[in-house]
């Protein structure tokens, strides 16, 4: 599944971890691939990531 961040500044802690911890450990079958993101937004996506281990993520472009 790609998301794609074009326009968006920054995402929340909570948001992140929501999408790439929670629904990433519920749907374990559905690779999430980032785009467009700025640094903001990546930080928090690793930060998910980091506590979502196991799981299909497609690597960040």
């Amino acid at each position: 599944m790609v998301l794609d961040f074009e326009g968006v500044a920054k995402i929340g802690q909570a948001f992140a971890d929501e999408l790439f911890r929670v629904f990433a450990a519920a749907h374990p079958s559905v690779v999430l691939a980032p785009i467009n993101m700025t640094e903001a937004a990546a930080r928090m996506v690793s930060r998910a990531r980091a506590g979502a281990k196991g799981f299909p993520l497609a690597p960040r472009p």
